[in-house]
């Protein structure tokens, strides 16, 4: 009885110690699987990017040459010092006439005193009485802003015996002014006529101002 349950036991040990071998090898061959697949990619990796590589280092040619120090020393002008010719007796001679002869100047230009413009001449401002010959002299009896009261003025003197009278306009700031004057009359003759006029009822009677 013994036997068959120690043989019992030992059959059971043997199939759980089978049953894990089974689950390794499963998990052994998964990994095998795995592992593989892995491998693969980043082989297909390694290769793409070590194409790449080839690719871009193809396009640097083999046979190029870093001689840009040596063009530029080619074409570098030559700044040696040289000696200059001596310039010949004829170019030293144009050389100094050269300097000699004074530079042309020109004429000042004088302006045409025909041509200046002249000063537009002033009127000559009216006189405030009419010329008297030389010695002699008008009387001045009246003054009006209209004319219709000169020419009663003047009708007037005339009719009392002074036939010489006249009428002077003169034309002023404030408008025209009508003078009745009366003359003229020489110098011993201006008192004699001044109070004859005073006697026929002209008391504001004088000699007016020429200017």
């Amino acid at each position: 009885m013994e036997d068959a349950t120690s043989w019992k036991n030992h059959s059971f040990t043997l199939m759980i110690f089978g049953g894990i071998i089974v689950l390794c090898s499963i998990f052994f061959a998964l990994g095998m699987l795995v592992g593989r697949g892995q491998g693969r990619q980043l082989a297909e990796l390694a290769s793409t990017q070590k194409a790449a590589n080839k690719s871009a280092t193809s396009t640097v040619p083999d046979n190029l040459t870093l001689d840009f120090y040596k063009e530029a020393r080619a074409a570098k002008p030559d700044l040696s010092l040289q000696p200059q010719s001596e310039p010949s007796e004829s170019a030293r001679l144009e050389s100094s006439t050269a300097r000699e002869i004074p530079k042309e100047t020109k004429p000042e230009t004088k302006a045409d005193p025909k041509t200046e413009a002249k000063p537009e001449p002033k009127a000559a401002p009216s006189p405030l009485v009419p010329v008297a010959p030389p010695g002699e002299a008008w009387l001045q009896i009246s003054a009006s802003k209209t004319k219709a009261q000169a020419n009663s003025e003047l009708k007037k003197v005339q009719s009392k015996g002074f036939k010489a009278a006249r009428i002077f306009t003169v034309k002023t700031d404030n408008g025209e002014v009508h003078k009745v004057l009366v003359g003229p009359y020489k110098q011993s003759e201006i008192n004699l006529a001044k109070s004859d006029l005073q006697a026929k009822g002209y008391k504001d009677v004088f000699v007016p101002v020429s200017k």
